[in-house]
């Protein structure tokens, strides 16, 4: 089966009156004629004039409003392009006329996508030559999409010149092919017009020539009055001899459109949101695929195609270096939202120019654009992980080296499509990231913690320390933090978990949050923070600040690095210290992994009741281990017995939470310290989750009370904190899914 498409040709041009609609009538005859191809003309006019119907005597009403109605209800795949056939009267040439609509109220709806879907499924049966003004820019610029060739015609006086070169600059900057575009000069040798050599030395720069140089037809008139297309009227007229010229010319011009019309308007209404399906693979197609992939040719294509891809960018990103000398935008200027946005412009236009220059680049106008939007992140912003951070539902990104890029995505880990140019674009991109917070990195500070001004932490660790080359992990948090109802909603814990958690917090007991990287500590950490009565002066102390407490008595205290000097560090631990002279209410510690653990638990058990931490640990009793473990770590000669002591004091309940296999996250234990006995610390389980199976990679399973009462529950009473004992029954539990 033959794979070969009807060509769609669009006449167009800088304003009205250049003639246009007059080649378009007189091309498209003589293209049928010499080329045996039955062929439609269509007048896309916005106004529904109707002016090239009149060339064909009884022509049918019918248009291309009125053909969409026979296919607005059918997905792509389905439609058979035959349905149209036989709706549009042929002359004796083959040729045939359509208009955009009978009426201007038709078109209220008609969206310019839906007018190019008609036009992709007629031009599955004919040749099309469309007549589109210029004003009617959003379907001209669809349209020339579409399009094997653009015909722009226009005349040889300046206002004509400048307005082409003008739209060839916006072409451009579209990252369309110039070719193509083939540029018409119609009524060459009025007196008093700009010359041939003129016209072209003034195109230069745009590196285009005229194609086609129409001379001025008296007997044009004639034809219009006669209802004839000059080409068939006087087929010996100099008008009519360059007409078959530039379709002669046009076999021999290089074919620009390598997909079928059905594909590109695939691609064009995916872009608006529109599901589109492309046709099934002709027979001949699939069996040279099947082929293909048993030999490994599309692979190894793919692989060739990804290299030329990039030493294409890196190509053009070493001529915007020297064209704008990037070295020296200052990096601050990109915090400024109007001077990035006037910065970004004008590296998109440069990058699209210089493209657009490459002749030997074969791509379509999305591919181009595609490769435009990479290369000026990669200029100004974020290169790779530009559009992920753009992404809501993206919590972490990890870039373990340049062609090796992961996501995590609603809790689960996959590999991202995207990649780095280089090792060293990795490091421009860090220093982007944290040259606005003050921060550096180099052989001499090879690593780093940052936070963004959204609140995002960044680790990034470099050469030497870093084998495979540069590594960046980019942790994101919600817009806004997840309230108890949305972590009930999500099945990380109960109604009932919830009210007792509450009670304790307002009941002022010491809670800290366990487990492994990534289970949800923090957004926990969060939601306990919101049960703190608001007359309460509250005060955070942090690595990097990413607790998003939503109470207005608040001071939020963040450690600091030694600058290269090795000098000015401020520790957790000289935070927590400095705590207990502000007359803290409640101390909450975003993490305890170190020395500042025993001044934590000091504080707990000398007045700072009801203060909050984090734990990387995987279960309660190994918390209490690594608890243990971080006050040795301070290098004070305290008996372990002493140090356990301190801990049972010191602590009420812990809450431990993990990542299942389905990437939910869910409170899986909530225990209460009940003391020693010997030196063992002792501790009750509250309330777990009971996993019972997994169906279609979900985690099934339920929230259950223990039966256990914790030994403060009398303490809620004298309080005044309403609290029912039955939510501890065993019998009390609810099933629930991974939310």
């Amino acid at each position: 089966m033959s794979t070969e498409h009807n060509k769609v040709f669009v006449v167009s041009g800088p304003k009205e009156g250049v003639g246009k609609t007059a080649i378009a009538l007189n091309l498209g005859t003589n293209y049928a004629v010499m080329n045996n191809k039955e062929t439609i003309i269509v007048e896309l006019d916005p106004y529904c004039r109707k002016e090239m119907i009149q060339y064909f005597s009884g022509s049918s009403s019918e248009t291309v409003y009125h053909l969409f109605s026979l296919i607005k209800r059918q997905k792509m795949e389905d439609i058979d392009p035959q349905i149209l056939r036989g709706r549009i009267p042929l002359n004796a040439q083959k040729v045939g006329a359509i208009s955009l609509a009978n009426k201007r109220e038709e078109l209220e709806g008609f969206s310019p996508e839906l007018i190019i879907k008609t036009l992709a499924v007629l031009s599955g049966i004919y040749t099309l030559v469309i007549d589109i003004e210029e004003n009617y820019s959003e379907v001209q610029i669809p349209l020339f999409d579409l399009a094997d060739l653009v015909f722009w015609v226009f005349l040889p006086f300046a206002p004509s010149l400048r307005q082409t070169y003008k739209k060839l600059e916006e072409l451009k900057i579209l990252n369309f092919s110039l070719d193509k575009f083939v540029l018409v000069l119609n009524q060459s040798d009025l007196p008093e017009s700009l010359s041939l050599k003129e016209i072209n030395n003034a195109l230069t720069p745009m590196g285009k020539t005229v194609f086609n140089a129409i001379p001025y037809e008296k007997a044009l008139y004639r034809s219009l009055n006669s209802r004839q297309p000059l080409v068939l009227l006087q087929p010996r007229a100099d008008f009519s001899q360059v007409i078959r010229n530039i379709i002669e010319g046009v076999s021999r011009h290089r074919e620009v459109r390598q997909k079928s019309s059905v594909g590109i308007l695939k691609e064009f209404l995916s872009r608006s949101d529109q599901a589109v399906d492309s046709f099934d693979l002709s027979q001949s197609e699939a069996s040279t695929r099947r082929d293909q992939i048993k030999r490994g040719g599309i692979i190894s294509r793919q692989q060739e195609s990804d290299e030329k891809r990039n030493q294409l960018k890196q190509k053009i990103h070493r001529q915007l270096i020297e064209e704008m000398n990037l070295q020296k935008i200052d990096l601050n200027q990109l915090s400024d939202e109007a001077q990035k946005e006037d910065i970004h412009r004008t590296v998109e236009k440069t990058v699209s120019i210089i493209l657009s220059n490459q002749m030997d680049v074969q791509l379509s106008r999305n591919e181009r654009q595609e490769l435009v939007n990479e290369i000026v992140d990669e200029a100004l912003g974020l290169g790779a992980i530009e559009d992920l951070l753009k992404n809501p539902e993206i919590t972490e990104i990890m870039v373990n080296r340049k062609d090796q890029i992961y996501i995590e995505k609603k809790g689960k880990l996959t590999q991202a499509p995207k990649k780095f140019m280089s090792d060293e674009q990795i490091v421009q991109v860090i220093r982007r990231i944290i040259a606005p917070l003050g921060r550096r990195i180099d052989e001499s500070v090879p690593l780093v913690d940052a936070r963004l001004k959204d609140g995002s932490r960044v680790n990034a660790i470099i050469p030497p320390l870093a084998v495979q080359g540069p590594t960046l992990t980019i942790r994101r948090f919600p817009e806004r933090a997840l309230s108890a109802d949305d972590l009930i909603n999500l099945g990380a814990l109960t109604h009932e978990m919830v009210k007792f958690l509450q009670a304790c917090v307002v009941c002022r007991k010491n809670i800290i949050v366990s487990g492994g990287t990534g289970s949800g500590k923090t957004t926990l950490l969060n939601m306990l923070s919101s049960f703190i009565p608001d007359d309460e002066r509250i005060i955070t102390v942090e690595d990097v600040a990413e607790l998003r407490l939503q109470k207005a008595h608040l001071v939020r205290l963040e450690s600091r690095p030694p600058n290269i000097e090795g000098k000015g560090e401020i520790t957790i631990r000289d935070l927590v210290r400095n705590t207990l002279r502000m007359r803290p209410d409640r101390i909450i510690v975003g993490e305890c992994r170190g020395a500042e653990a025993l001044d934590m638990l000091q504080a707990m058990n000398t007045g700072h009741e009801g203060s909050l931490t984090t734990v990387h640990a995987n279960t309660p009793r190994d918390m209490l281990s690594r608890l243990e473990a971080m006050v040795l770590m301070t290098g004070a000669e305290l008996p372990v017995s002493v140090i356990r002591s301190y801990i049972s004091a010191a602590i009420h309940v812990i809450i431990q939470v993990a990542r299942l296999q389905d990437g939910s996250r869910k409170v899986v234990q909530i225990s209460e310290v009940t003391g020693r006995q010997g030196d063992v610390i002792t501790t009750l389980d509250l309330f777990a989750f009971r996993q019972t199976g997994v169906e279609d990679g979900q985690v099934m399973g339920f929230h259950e009370p223990t039966g256990a009462i914790p030994k403060f529950f009398e303490e809620f009473k004298s309080r005044g904190i309403g609290i029912d004992i039955n939510i501890f029954k065993k019998d009390r539990k609810e099933v629930i899914g991974s939310g």
